[in-house]
């Protein structure tokens, strides 16, 4: 079973809320390159980037794998076409896009570096590519995900690669990444937003199998998971205090570059 697989409507509920925090960013980045053109999402989520950069004036297009995000995509996107296809095997001839992004995707697929070829392969000569990575270690949420995991006698969930096809999540990294795969003068900046969102919001997400948390918390044994549950509510409440929403601070590795 994917880890993603039925996942579409607890992400568009929940995580894809705070992913859209970098959207702007992204698209200013792809616009000092690239103006206007077609443009490939891939792994488009629920489409947040893709409605903006509609917005925007470009002509888009996304590549998505798993069928549950297919389908909200689809319901709220109907005009947008859609491959049922993900990294690093994307089913486009060579140079088809004037720009093409994959915002929070390479943090997940199998091969980062054969993904990010696949990135630029799709890209026109002269085209943008942009990524963005979540950098190591840094997320407000990491503390209580940790105290969720040590429910199940593991210590704080990781996603984990063979060296020869791993890379440093820092700035650094991502440029490093995508010069290797062919693409050219590449930028790097370190956007920042406020994620707000309340806790019962925040849970649909863990409960509906998002991201590692929600995948260690969808194959443990249903007392576990009432144990897990303890522990969220412990925890969220005493990082809401006397809000009703989590305000969670947030960073994000943005990359660009010219095919």
């Amino acid at each position: 079973m994917s880890e993603w697989e039925g996942t579409g409507a607890a992400y568009a509920a929940s995580f894809a809320l705070l992913t859209a925090g970098a959207v702007d960013a992204v698209l200013d980045a792809v616009a000092a390159r690239v103006p206007r053109g077609e443009l490939l999402d891939a792994g488009a989520g629920s489409g947040a980037l893709l409605a903006a950069a509609e917005r925007r004036g470009y002509v888009v297009q996304a590549a998505e794998p798993e069928p549950s995000l297919i389908a909200v995509l689809r319901d709220v996107h109907p005009r947008v076409a859609v491959a049922p296809a993900a990294l690093p095997h994307l089913p486009y001839p060579d140079g088809a896009f004037d720009a093409v992004t994959a915002t929070f995707v390479l943090n997940h697929v199998h091969d980062p570096r054969a993904s990010a070829r696949e990135l630029a392969r799709v890209s026109r000569a002269g085209g943008a590519v942009a990524a963005t990575i979540w950098p190591a270690g840094t997320s407000p949420l990491r503390p209580l995900w940790e105290a969720m995991s040590r429910v199940v006698g593991s210590g704080s969930p990781a996603h984990t690669l063979p060296p020869d096809r791993d890379f440093p999540r820092t700035p650094e990294g991502l440029a490093r990444l995508l010069t290797d795969a062919g693409v050219r003068d590449v930028d790097t900046s370190e956007p920042a937003w406020t994620w707000e969102i309340s806790p019962d919001a925040l849970w649909s997400g863990v409960e509906g199998g998002i991201a590692t948390i929600g995948n260690l918390y969808r194959r443990v044994d249903p007392p576990t998971r009432r144990r897990m549950r303890e522990v969220y509510e412990r925890e969220s409440a005493a990082l809401v205090g006397t809000s009703d929403v989590l305000r969670l601070p947030h960073t994000a590795v943005l990359a660009v570059g010219t095919r």
